[in-house]
Order: C-alpha cells, then structure tokens, then sequence
C-alpha cells in the first residue's frame, strides 16, 4: 500500500523547472520549512518558495512489516535534485499494537536509526534507608525525571547516563547516590551486579561481594574513606562511623569496564542514606516512532543519509506538539508539527554535520 499525497495548502503547479527561471510560485510566509547548519552553510528549505513544495507519503513496508512516514522537500522537475527527506518507522505496527497517531506524536527525543534492535525497560527500586522517607526524585540524565519510589523507564539500546536517586526524610536528612548505565557496555548482559553485598562479622571489620560474579574478571574496590583493594570479594575497616559510598570498579572479560555504586551507612543509626537497585528487561521498539531517518540530496544528487552515519553524543531529535492539519487531496488526515535536533548525514565516504535544525511539516497517515 502506498499513496503519495501533497498538502492541499501547499499544492503547487507542477512545471518543468529550467535556468535562470522563476519558482512556479512564491508565498510571502512558508508554512512548512526546514533550515539549519550544513557543515556551518546555511541550509534554507520553504515549501512555497523557489518551486518547493511539500509532499507527504506513507507506505506498508512488507518486508519488515512497518508503516512508514515521509515528509519530503522537493521540486517539480527530473533535473532539480534537491532535497529533503525525514522518515519515521513504526515498528509497533507489525507487533498488533493499536494505531494511535495522534496520541503517540508528542513531546519526545527519538533515535536516528535502530533498524532491528531493542529498546530496554529498566524497573527502578529505591533502597532508601532512614527515619520516615517523604520525597523521591530519580534524574535519569537524559532530561527526565520521576518523583515515585519504584518508576519505570523506557531505554534507546545506545543508552549511556548517570542515574541519580535523591531522598529526603523527616527532620531534614537527605541524601543522594548516582550510577552509570551504560548500554555499550555488552548490551547482552545486562543483568550486571547492581548489588554490593556486605556483613559486619568482626567489629569494626566489613566483608564486600557482588551479588553475581559471571563474566567479571577483575574488581577494584573503593571504600569512600580513601583506602582501596582488589579482588572478587574483600574485607575493609573503617576508623569512623558515618556514610561511605562503596564503588565497584568491575572489568569483564570483553575488557569493558562497568561501574556499581553504593552507600554504606557503618555504625551510625542516626544517619540517613540512599540507594537503590534496578532490573533491565529488553523489549521490542516500545515506541511507535521509534526511528528516524533523514536523508539530504544536494543539487548535484548526491546523497547523505543519518542511516549511514554514526551519531554523535550531540545528536538528537525532537518532535514538538503536534497540530491536526486540513484533510489532503486524497481526503486523508494530516498533522503538521515542529522538529529540532543536531544530526551527522553520510555519503558513505563523507560526513557533513546538519546543527541546530528546526522545522515545520507535516506528516499524512491512513
């Protein structure tokens, strides 16, 4: 199934386009554009404006079974080879999930590319620890929050962020912990250790292990009091009572590192102290836009695509709220909405940086 249809409020004559002529037609405030930094040359697109026009598409891909979504900036003519392209996969459509169009478009960063990878969901629990815990507030990095003792997240597989859990308790005690999540880290085993254990055997004496050893070679253990040990299990004296944030410093065998944190509280039943641990699950492309593709054809044809290149820690994009549009020509619904981000585009031997775009368009859909 494929229809392509152009916003009726863009519909421009379709003529041949030649040198040195003027656009078919020219309006005085573009509705849809999209413009930004090409390798720091100013990169200006307007549907209505030197012959450009907007055209929207979806089509069934039945080889992976996915709807997909094309909004496109293009010209009337074979030999006018600008342009550009923006496509969002659904993969949800394929897995019998419900068609929420209007509902799924929202504010939300999306991944550039993740053709057949999984996305994650983390379970979050807090381990907090003192005299009547009255506020929560988990800050996963990446610009969002949550406020609940035990939140749930959804994760892109490039996923790589200090998560940082703060509680605060009655009397005014509060108290923070941060760890790393990194997701290139042998996405595969993501059921690392989370936990430290420890006991209070002899005294003053504390013995540390991790709550699973699989595939660890080496552990260098740092006990927040300045002193430090290594290996799989250890014994540690403190001289003060108080809160020491034990770190983990794991090396797998890969030769990858991975990082486990936790507060100890020794001795001292009047601190307060925070912790928590956390379950990963992989799960199928949760969100039904879950990739995004663009794609820039220069005027001399050649391609650069986010498909082809690896994203930068810069790299994002956003789509911002959506607006219902007028019905198109083939009397389909349509929504137009704004989209920023920075993105890295290849040839395949060439990479150009597309920086602080912005854009207005529109997207038709079944």
């Amino acid at each position: 199934m494929k229809n392509n249809v152009l916003i009726l409020f863009l519909l421009l004559a379709f003529f041949s386009c030649k040198k040195n002529t003027d656009p078919v037609a020219n309006i005085s405030n573009p509705l849809f554009y999209i413009e930004g930094l090409m390798d720091n040359q100013k990169l200006l697109l307007e549907a209505g404006v030197d012959s450009f026009y907007l055209q929207t598409d979806y089509n069934l891909n039945s080889t992976d079974t996915i709807m997909e979504y094309i909004s496109e900036f293009k010209k009337p003519c074979v030999n006018c080879k600008e342009s550009f392209k923006i496509i969002i996969r659904n993969y949800a459509f394929g897995l019998n999930k419900p068609y929420v169009f209007d509902s799924v478009f929202n504010l939300t960063n999306y991944d550039y590319y993740l053709l057949n990878s999984n996305s994650y969901e983390g379970s979050f629990t807090s381990n907090a620890s003192g005299s009547g815990v009255i506020t929560h507030l988990w800050d996963f990095g990446d610009g969002t929050t949550a406020t609940t003792a035990n939140p749930t997240k959804i994760f892109p597989n490039n996923y790589n962020n200090i998560i940082t859990y703060t509680s605060s308790f009655s009397g005014g005690c509060s108290s923070s912990i941060a760890k790393k999540l990194d997701f290139s880290v042998d996405t595969p085993i993501l059921n690392y250790p989370e936990i430290i254990n420890y006991s209070d055997s002899f005294g003053k004496v504390l013995n540390f292990s991790l709550s699973d050893s699989i595939n660890i070679k080496k552990v260098n253990w740092y006990f927040g009091d300045g002193d430090s040990l290594s290996g799989m299990g250890v014994s540690h004296t403190y001289t003060n009572a108080g809160v020491y944030l034990v770190k983990a410093l794991i090396t797998l065998f890969s030769g990858k590192q991975i990082e486990v944190n936790q507060n100890i509280n020794y001795n001292n039943k009047n601190l307060c102290y925070a912790n928590y641990i956390f379950n990963i699950v992989p799960i199928q492309n949760v969100n039904q836009f879950s990739t995004i593709i663009m794609e820039y054809t220069d005027k001399n044809g050649m391609i650069y695509s986010s498909k082809n290149a690896k994203q930068n820690s810069t790299s994002f994009f956003k789509l911002l709220p959506l607006n219902p549009y007028v019905l198109n020509d083939k009397n389909q619904a349509t929504y137009s909405f704004n989209l920023t981000g920075n993105a890295v585009l290849s040839n395949g031997n060439q990479n150009i940086n597309f920086i602080g775009f912005k854009s207005k368009i529109a997207f038709s859909h079944p």
